[in-house]
């Protein structure tokens, strides 16, 4: 009975259309999607250089782009221009991707420690 009723929340707790809800484009999760793409890549737009390495994904909320670098910094980008908007001083290498809250704050994790920003 027990082995049913585990059987039976999983079932109900599977995602109505499983293809949808696919981890890395398809079952196989070789990263490739049915979509098309990007119809044309001009190149690069700007460039943006720190004194540390970017460690991982920027976070995009409306104009500007967020990062953070192992140079001790969290970064605010403009999306368009790449021009530096600020820039906040941390306690450690900035080495997680920031998130972003709907009430204008932002968080990442550093070595030392996770510090929100109001922006």
């Amino acid at each position: 009975m027990k082995h049913f009723l585990l059987l039976s929340l999983l079932a109900v707790a599977s995602p109505v259309f499983p293809q949808d809800a696919m981890f890395r484009g398809n079952q196989e999760h070789t990263g490739v999607y049915e979509a098309g793409g990007v119809s044309k890549f001009s190149g690069v737009k700007w460039q943006f250089h720190t004194k540390g390495q970017i460690l991982s994904s920027p976070a995009i909320a409306g104009d500007s782009l967020y990062f953070g670098s192992s140079d001790h910094y969290l970064y605010a980008l403009d999306l368009a221009k790449g021009e530096q908007k600020w820039k906040s001083k941390t306690e450690g290498r900035v080495t997680s991707s920031p998130a972003i809250s709907a009430v204008s704050s932002i968080s990442a994790a550093t070595t030392a420690i996770s510090t929100p920003w109001t922006l």
